[in-house]
């Protein structure tokens, strides 16, 4: 915009101020870093919130910085290697305080440069008991007893200004002896989805010589060193280079055995094996220098790490993603499809679009469940974080069978297993139909939902016309202006689009109705149930995940890049069209012209923002 600012009167006194006031902006922005970092350091650790079943002062259990090295190796079917630096920090779980002037361990003050929260670990969500509360709650789900690790210690990536990417966390469990009992292994992947393997201890060699080999060469021996193998069966999709085939062999260090006689090592090592036991992926990260202890840095030595490290988790994802570009250009690896998470596995974050479909869904299902021809009670387990996970739901006839004894009551369970399930739903128009649909192949890693007892569930709310019902509200009262038209709009771009195919035991599962379905079942309630406010938001969601898994390939964020785009394309076509046009005609000449331009750039971007809003 720089040339008609300087056809403008004034353009060099602007373009004066306008450097001056960049000048005192990088000035104020850097006193204000510098004082953020001398407050940081100057307040030093504060202890007095740790458990009493930590000794702060002995080498036990005490929160370390571990300067790492992370290295994988891809043996088959094509070879490739990487190796990058990295930073763990090992805290006791149960541990919420300040940890000298550059950490912050499951506190309310998380104004520092490297924080460890509780909400990103185990189960999503705040617990007001912290680590220490979810690690509980997760060891009962796996039906072991707390009080047989009465010591934790976890080794994770610590989060640099609130930014973290953890692509595993180790959780280390011990017995009251304080001897290694057991491990967590949290893994993430990069498409926000989590799990959880419960790692014990396995009798005879389970790394085939691959980790052993690896804790040698780092001069470790498993002497006078305590170790954690183990195998399991791969459960978790975490490269789009890998299936859910095979399993893991594993091979760990206790990183706080004989601590008083050297400084606490970090040494863990997993192998992929294929279904044929044939290692074909090795992951390893081990510590490359001395452990650090944050409570003992100095407001210089603080300055130094803070330097040296703060880089190392927020190029994580783009290393991961860098890596993936090789193996997809240059090894020309093949891709598999990611499936459906598992049940006992944390599925990923529902976007704004799928939240306000739920939203509908779940009114739909209530309805549904509330008008029952019988006395029904449903438990329904979202995903899309709109309400409490699970939810009870009862039939208006449940009230009346209380009193009566000869009256059952029937309970189905209906589990989410991905926010997938409402951008499928949107395409069918039969409730029964999606569900069925979306139920099929649960064995195989393709449902979306789970539901305890499929044909009682048809047959309890089977009412083909319970939307068309005279208790619905009249369309034309709930009709705006153009209303109508947006939701022709809406079923047209269905009636373009289709949705994706299952393959389940090399059967193809599609639901045909779905693809040509003027209206689907959530548009009808919407139109006839919901306020117009409700209605317009759920419609808009729905025309934008048409138009992400069409056009955006299932990436929102494409989508608004798309939409950034067109703005910008928008607004320089609109620009030249007014500077090309002759002086003569338009009547305008100097500043005059350039103040049109500027008018014209703003105009088009207010028009394109208008005709959005309309839809």
């Amino acid at each position: 915009m720089g040339w008609w600012i300087d056809q403008w009167p004034f353009g060099a006194l602007y373009h004066n101020a306008l450097s001056c006031q960049i000048h005192v902006i990088i000035s104020s922005a850097t006193l204000v870093i510098f004082l953020t970092f001398w407050r940081g350091w100057q307040r030093m650790t504060r202890l007095e919130d740790l458990p009493s079943s930590f000794d702060t002062h002995s080498s036990f259990a005490k929160p370390l910085f571990f300067p790492c090295e992370t290295a994988h190796t891809r043996h088959f079917p094509k070879r490739h290697s990487f190796c990058y630096s990295y930073l763990l920090v090992g805290i006791p779980v149960g541990m919420r305080s300040r940890v000298g002037p550059v950490l912050s361990v499951d506190s309310e003050a998380r104004n520092n440069w490297f924080t460890i929260s509780a909400d990103n670990y185990l189960q999503r969500g705040y617990s007001p008991g912290g680590l220490s509360e979810k690690l509980h709650s997760y060891l009962l789900s796996q039906c072991c007893d707390p009080s047989d690790y009465p010591f934790a210690y976890l080794v994770t990536a610590p989060a640099f200004l609130g930014y973290s990417f953890n692509p595993v966390s180790f959780w280390y469990l011990y017995s009251h002896e304080k001897i290694l009992q057991a491990m967590i292994l949290e893994v993430n992947n990069t498409f926000d989805e989590r799990h959880m393997y419960f790692v014990k201890p396995k009798a005879g060699p389970v790394v085939n010589g691959i980790g052993e080999k690896l804790v040698n060469s780092q001069s470790y021996t498993t002497d006078h060193l305590s170790s954690l193998r183990s195998s399991w069966k791969k459960e978790f999709y975490v490269s789009p280079f890998n299936n859910r085939d095979g399993f893991y062999t594993f091979m760990a260090i206790d990183p706080l055995a004989n601590c008083k006689e050297r400084s606490p090592t970090i040494c863990n090592t997993v192998v992929l094996n294929s279904a044929g036991n044939k290692p074909k992926l090795t992951a390893s990260v081990a510590s490359v220098a001395k452990a650090i202890d944050p409570s003992l840095l100095t407001g210089w030595d603080a300055f130094k790490f803070v330097i040296t490290w703060w880089w190392a988790g927020l190029v994580t994802f783009p290393r991961i993603l860098r890596e993936a570009a090789k193996l997809f250009i240059k090894r020309r690896l093949k891709v598999w499809r990611r499936p459906v998470v598992t049940e006992n596995s944390i599925t990923r974050h529902a976007d704004s679009s799928e939240r306000s479909i739920e939203r509908c869904f779940h009114s739909l299902l209530e309805w549904q469940v509330r008008h029952a021809k019988s006395p029904l009670r449903v438990k329904y387990t979202s995903c899309a974080g709109n309400r409490p996970q699970t939810e009870y739901i009862s039939s208006l006839r449940c009230a009346e069978s209380e009193d009566a004894t000869n009256i059952q009551i029937t309970d189905i369970d209906i589990n989410i297993l991905s926010p997938d399930f409402y951008r499928h739903f949107i395409r069918y128009e039969d409730p029964f139909d999606a569900i069925e649909e979306e139920s099929a192949g649960y064995a195989h890693g393709q449902a979306t939902v789970r539901i305890s007892n499929l044909e009682l569930l048809k047959a309890i709310l089977s009412n083909p016309k319970l939307l068309d019902s005279a208790t619905g509200r009249d369309k034309a009262q709930h009709m705006r202006p153009f209303d109508s038209w947006r939701w022709r709009l809406l079923a047209r771009c269905r009636q373009f689009t289709s949705l994706r195919r299952h393959h389940v035991s090399g059967r193809s599962i599609y639901a045909s109705r779905a693809r040509n379905a003027p209206d689907s079942v959530l548009d009808s309630f919407a139109k006839r149930y919901l306020s117009v406010v409700e209605a317009q938001d759920y419609r808009r969601a729905c025309l934008t995940v048409i138009l992400t898994d069409e056009i955006g390939f299932g990436f929102p964020l494409l989508l608004q890049i798309y939409d950034f785009c067109l703005r910008c394309a928008l607004a320089f076509a609109s620009m030249q069209s007014a500077r090309s046009a002759p002086a003569t005609i338009l009547g305008l000449s100097g500043s005059w012209r350039s103040l049109l331009f500027a008018g014209t750039f703003w105009s088009s971007l207010h028009a394109w923002a208008f005709l959005k809003s309309r839809l």
